[in-house]
């Protein structure tokens, strides 16, 4: 059996211009929306933690993650970008992987776009893999929009491809 969980955590509320933006931040700070806390990376991480290392899967794929600079990363191919001593919080799929590191997970990820409003972080794809179970092969970033990994079994079963796409065209219509 092979388990996957996939997780979108970037939404019309991630870009401040974004009229939903405006729009919640209003009822937030009238008192009738979400409490501010739930918005925040910190609070979400924590969260996305837990139900991770609760279910244990092979594969957690997700959209919409933070990073620093508009590149391709790979845990099992550059770890030093993964090691540096003051990363930014802003850098949040550095502080993610270093969290799912401690699990035994590798992860990938391709930029999909930048913000409008920064030059500094981008917006992209992930995936993580169980490396106790997974044997990466190979990446293919697909046109900024589709992340694909090819992963071998550790313990005989087969190749398997994984997918983590979300578009810019999907945050355009989002934003």
């Amino acid at each position: 059996a092979v388990c996957v969980v996939s997780y979108s955590v970037s939404s019309d509320l991630s870009h401040s211009h974004s009229p939903k933006y405006v729009e919640m931040l209003n009822e937030i700070m009238s008192g009738n929306g979400v409490d501010p806390a739930t918005l925040m990376w910190d609070t979400r991480l924590l969260k996305i933690k837990r139900q991770v290392l609760m279910y244990g899967p092979d594969f957690i794929c997700i959209q919409g993650l933070q990073s620093i600079g508009f590149a391709e990363r790979c845990s099992e191919r550059e770890l030093d970008w993964f090691s540096f001593e003051d990363e930014p919080v802003s850098n949040h799929l550095v502080h993610l992987y270093r969290d799912l590191s401690k699990a035994n997970y590798g992860v990938a990820f391709a930029p999909t776009l930048q913000p409008p409003e920064s030059v500094v972080t981008c917006f992209g794809n992930a995936i993580f893999w169980k490396r106790s179970r997974w044997q990466l092969e190979e990446i293919w970033n697909i046109n900024n929009t589709s992340l694909c990994v090819e992963l071998t079994s550790k313990i005989g079963g087969p190749r398997i491809l994984v997918s983590s796409t979300k578009s810019a065209a999907v945050y355009a219509k989002e934003w």
